[in-house]
């Protein structure tokens, strides 16, 4: 701690004629230092502070929120930071893909399709996902214009962007026009008719027919080769988008990076 003594006041040989000698102190705490200076009997302007004077106590004095009591200081300064995270949701739709495949492979024969359908499903969802965190960062605030837009919509406009050809008559174009489709099909699913024709007996009852079990249009895209397809076609997109935007110098956030602003 600096002390600076300051003495004011008669001073006089005499025993009964010399005046007590007062001490005026200033006392300031500077950001991290803990150190306090003791200076003159006047208020001082120093890097922003005024400083105000006081006699000295034997306590300590006490600090509340900076600031102390009796004339000793902190500098005490605050600001307010918003702190914005925009989470894509791209990573935990295609986790949930892959998982779901997983699980098809330890399912028993007959009822693989449970976990292989909505794998194919969640990839897919990943592929609009994916297009909507481009798009959004690509196009800014001009995507609300977009957002009804169909996925091929979507998914010729991001790559038009970073000067990526979509052939739909090629990989994995091919492969993902077919994954919107099954998504259209599953999302407005609708019956379908199966018919037979049997040759019996005129007087057989028709209860005794055969009985019809007919093959449910879901299960026939239930096959570990189209979900992997599927999947695959998704990583082939992000390599190439993510390649396009590198090549452009175009910096696309797809974890979720927190972005500050210094709020008045």
């Amino acid at each position: 701690m600096w002390q600076v003594p300051y003495s004011y006041g008669s001073q006089s040989s005499g025993a009964g004629s010399a005046a007590a000698s007062q001490r005026v102190v200033v006392r300031v705490s500077v950001l991290h230092f803990n150190k306090a200076i003791k200076w003159t009997a006047f208020p001082l302007l120093v890097c922003g502070l005024t400083l105000r004077y006081h006699k000295p106590i034997n306590s300590k004095a006490a600090i509340y929120g900076g600031v102390s009591l009796h004339g000793e200081f902190r500098l005490s300064r605050t600001k307010k930071v918003k702190v914005t995270v925009e989470c894509p949701e791209i990573i935990p739709l295609q986790s949930i893909a892959a998982n779901q495949l997983r699980m098809a492979e330890e399912e028993q024969a007959g009822h693989k399709f449970r976990w292989i359908i909505p794998s194919m499903i969640f990839s897919v969802f990943s592929v609009e996902a994916m297009a909507n965190v481009y798009g959004s960062q690509l196009f800014k605030n001009q995507w609300k214009n977009f957002e009804s837009t169909s996925i091929i919509g979507k998914i010729i406009l991001v790559s038009k962007e970073l000067g990526i050809d979509a052939d739909f008559s090629a990989q994995p174009w091919q492969t993902i026009q077919e994954m919107i489709k099954f998504r259209n099909w599953l999302a407005h699913a609708k019956p379908h008719k199966t018919t037979a024709t049997h040759e019996v007996p005129y007087d057989t009852p028709n209860e005794q027919l055969p009985r019809l079990f007919p093959d449910m249009k879901i299960t026939t895209y239930s096959d570990f080769e189209s979900a992997n397809r599927y999947a695959d076609a998704v990583r082939q997109l992000e390599l190439r988008w993510t390649h396009g935007a590198m090549t452009k110098n175009i910096d696309i956030d797809l974890v979720g990076m927190p972005q500050y602003t210094n709020v008045s």
